[in-house]
């Protein structure tokens, strides 16, 4: 789920090939019966499925898991189905013009909106100021919102259709926002921005390139040919995901609160402590995983829509934290030119 994506994106949901919903002998003896009959090509009452179902890629069998999830989960207590279940590792939500998960659709393409609001900030509030430092961190801000725009898109296609390529690009998209995060992050803290440090920014960006590219490998075609690793392994994952993000956020922090890293820091702010805080507060919402309210508002929802508020915050520190840099640069220090 940049940076508020960077770190909401964490806890990677770690999907169930199976669940307790869709191993229920009622649900196989439905599913079967309605692709028997239904999805049948010698059926003479067949018909296509609506529109909207077929430009999001819902097969016939498809609809009629979705169907027979709901005539489960419509049951009433105490008969076949004592509670609602999960069916194929996520909880029956209600589609909305094919949409599988409706509201975690719409809250990460407000999420995607906020980094193109972020986008528009940048440019307006670095747009007089043309040094070295804001000609540096500018262009890499704006990149900061174009991969975030990214990984927000594929969100949104991921909880439109669920599917193992919609997936792949919905976790990838992330590992990369998370990456350049870091990426940005190491940038402006060790100053590798000023022209005299290219080389090692450069080195710092090839460094970063190759760890994604093993990363993507290691989950999609090294299994081909390694026949110990896992298909796709999700415990990985998820610990790419932590680890990535827990650095970003202690440099943030060391950066701040220590005299660690070189000079010049971020000025004294709460903000980055309390984005910490709060974006960690966002993705704890994760955990509370209960059935979703009224068939769309599930913890996994509650998580995108929380961290809706906090692109800008974080866009609008960050912002703050260039124009304080050459600020400096441009009044120096003691009469002479601030050393960065």
């Amino acid at each position: 789920m940049q940076l508020p994506l960077s770190l909401t994106l964490l806890l990677l949901a770690v999907p169930a090939l199976s669940s307790s919903g869709d191993r229920a002998p009622a649900f196989q003896s439905c599913l079967q019966h309605c692709t028997s009959t239904t999805c049948s090509p010698h059926n003479p009452a067949r018909t296509a499925l609506p529109l909207a179902l077929r430009l999001t890629l819902w097969s016939c069998g498809d609809n009629c898991a979705y169907e027979c999830m709901h005539a489960l989960e419509s049951l009433p207590q105490g008969s076949e189905k004592a509670k609602p279940q999960q069916y194929y590792g996520k909880w029956a939500f209600y589609r909305l013009l094919g949409a599988q998960e409706p509201l975690s659709v719409l809250a990460s393409l407000a999420n995607g909106q906020q980094h193109l609001r972020g986008l528009s900030f940048i440019r307006r509030q670095l747009a007089g100021f043309h040094g070295p430092v804001s000609l540096g961190l500018k262009s890499s801000l704006e990149w900061y919102t174009y991969v975030g725009m990214n990984a927000w898109l594929w969100s949104s296609v991921f909880h439109t259709r669920d599917t193992p390529w919609t997936e792949r690009l919905d976790y990838f998209s992330a590992a990369l926002a998370l990456l350049y995060s870091l990426y940005y992050t190491l940038q402006r803290l060790f100053h590798l921005y000023l022209p005299s440090n290219t080389r090692w920014r450069h080195a710092l960006a090839g460094t970063l390139a190759l760890v994604f590219s093993a990363h993507v490998s290691y989950l999609t075609w090294l299994p081909r040919y390694i026949p110990s690793l896992p298909r796709f392994d999700y415990a990985y994952n998820m610990l790419f995901a932590v680890s990535v993000g827990l650095l970003h956020n202690a440099l943030w922090l060391l950066a701040r609160y220590t005299p660690l890293l070189p000079p010049p820091r971020p000025r004294p702010s709460y903000k980055p402590l309390a984005f910490v805080c709060l974006t960690m507060a966002a993705m704890s919402l994760e955990l509370l995983d209960f059935p979703p309210l009224l068939g769309v508002l599930d913890a996994h929802a509650l998580w995108h829509i929380a961290t809706v508020p906090l692109v800008m915050f974080w866009y609008g520190w960050l912002v703050e934290d260039v124009r304080d840099l050459e600020e400096a640069a441009r009044a120096g220090s003691g009469g002479g030119r601030v050393k960065l």
